[in-house]
């Protein structure tokens, strides 16, 4: 992900590790699912 990922995390669409030095963040698809049908749903 992008330099956005600590934004994504607290929403709860990210989760994330400390991998030595750096963060890694992923998506957590089944949050990102939801949130495209409630966006859908505007």
């Amino acid at each position: 992900m992008t330099n956005e990922s600590p934004l994504a995390a607290p929403a709860g669409l990210a989760t994330g590790e400390i991998d030595g030095a750096r963060p890694c963040y992923c998506v957590d698809p089944g949050r990102l699912q939801r949130l495209q049908h409630l966006i859908g749903d505007l």
